[in-house]
């Protein structure tokens, strides 16, 4: 059911500084690197900010990226800055649709709903009752 998980670090508007850091501490590797450029979005302070980045620590992947606040029109990604998320793929649709159904039976709150996005999957952002964020993804290719 579960194909993967991943932590999502969550940088207020220093990502790509954080990266080079990364890469010279741990001679870590940026594998991929979103900007809000690339897709035509325009942030609040005008810097062009990292809207997802992965990086491979050895063997491991984690994702990265800029607080979407700064971004205008793109959810509310809104914690503060180092805070942690996982991230995980989510085999089927049906999957991803009956554990949104079983949180929201547990009344967990839903920081984003279920909705369609601009990398073609279906995405939902949850707070569980112990104060853990999930981001759960279906990629649909």
């Amino acid at each position: 059911m579960i194909k993967s998980a991943l932590p999502y670090l969550t940088f207020d508007g220093n990502c790509d500084e954080a990266l080079s850091f990364y890469e010279e501490i741990f001679e870590a590797k940026v594998v991929e690197k979103a900007l809000a450029s690339e897709y035509n979005i325009e942030t609040k302070n005008g810097e062009d900010m990292i809207l997802n980045a992965i990086l491979l620590l050895g063997e491991n992947k984690i994702l990265v990226g800029d607080k979407a606040e700064q971004y205008d029109g793109v959810g509310a990604r809104s914690e503060s800055s180092g805070q942690i998320s996982i991230w995980l793929e989510i085999e089927t649709e049906d999957n991803l649709n009956n554990i949104c159904k079983k949180l929201r039976e547990k009344k967990c709150e839903f920081l984003i709903d279920l909705h369609e996005t601009f990398w073609d999957s279906k995405y939902v952002k949850i707070k569980d009752n112990f104060g853990i964020i999930w981001e759960l993804n279906y990629q649909k290719n």
